[in-house]
């Protein structure tokens, strides 16, 4: 076989190859490391993206984007994008859950206190029984007390997981409104539902929907619940939902027997029953045959 010896593009060593790799390639070179070389500082295979300057919305920083990424708000970097999310809620006194906040050193004896209430608790959320996502709660609220070794007594701390430690922070404030005066916010305006059009507080700064309007029966079992989609809920779990669509069994149109299709619409318990129903033909001769096997059967036989 024909070798050709070309000089590498790169270090300009010999190189040796076959005729074909001649004809096919452009360039040649005679290992890895000058191949990767060679791409660092020149642009072989597609021209270099242009790209274009752009101001972050946040801190005025001049930095560049391809154009496929420019944006109507530019960000150049994660802090900036966090500011920028904050700014979009509803943070401090304008959210309708600011009950006027809290420092979050809760005394030298803190880390102590949360240890030893999550020893007696066995690790474990008192409320729901989860062990992930445990948080220390304090029966009445920290920002409360005058002295932190009375807030952070064992009697006043409970292990709760995060959802449960929501829900008895709601209860406390729910069944204590009169101490919302010790704080300096602002008590949540009662908005407009966005289905019934009645006017209630919101629980949240995200919140649209009433209560009344969440809470709905099941269509399967008819038990009450309540529902937090944005979407009106039928079924109060997945079990109902399917217990409610699984198809049940009823009688075939042709020969009656007792059948679970395996879809709702199937009308005949078989191809063959299908056949002699549908088909008038079929069915005519049928009904021939089934009369001369009831009229003479050794005939019909034969």
């Amino acid at each position: 076989m024909t070798i050709i010896e070309t000089p590498c593009a790169e270090c300009g060593k010999s190189v040796r190859v076959k005729p074909y790799l001649m004809k096919r390639l452009k360039r040649h070179f005679c290992d890895w490391q000058c191949l990767a070389a060679y791409r660092q500082h020149t642009v072989m295979y597609w021209p270099p993206r242009k790209r274009v300057q752009v101001i972050c919305a946040i801190c005025g920083t001049t930095f560049s984007r391809t154009p496929s990424t420019v944006r109507q708000t530019n960000l150049c970097g994660y802090n900036c994008w966090m500011k920028w999310m904050a700014g979009r809620g509803k943070p401090g006194s304008s959210n309708p859950s600011w009950r006027g906040g809290h420092p979050y050193y809760r005394g030298p004896n803190w880390r102590r206190q949360r240890t030893k209430a999550m020893s007696r608790d066995g690790h474990r959320c008192l409320r729901c029984g989860h062990q992930f996502g445990l948080r220390v709660h304090h029966i009445r609220p920290f920002s409360l007390f005058e002295d932190y070794r009375e807030a952070n007594a064992l009697d006043n701390l409970r292990t709760l997981c995060n959802k449960c430690h929501g829900v008895e922070e709601a209860a406390f404030w729910k069944a204590n409104p009169t101490l919302w005066n010790t704080f300096s916010h602002l008590i949540p305006a009662p908005i407009a539902c966005a289905r019934c059009g009645r006017d209630f507080i919101p629980g949240s700064g995200a919140a649209k929907i009433c209560w009344a309007c969440k809470t709905t029966i099941c269509r399967h079992c008819g038990k009450t619940f309540t529902s937090r989609k944005a979407r009106p809920a039928v079924y109060c779990s997945r079990k109902c939902r399917n217990d409610h669509v699984r198809v049940k069994p009823h009688k075939c149109l042709g020969c009656g027997k007792e059948f679970t299709p395996r879809f709702n619409k199937r009308q005949y318990c078989s191809v063959h029953c299908h056949n002699i129903n549908v088909n008038p033909r079929r069915r005519f001769f049928a009904k021939q045959r089934l009369a001369a096997q009831l009229s003479n059967p050794t005939e019909a036989d034969t």
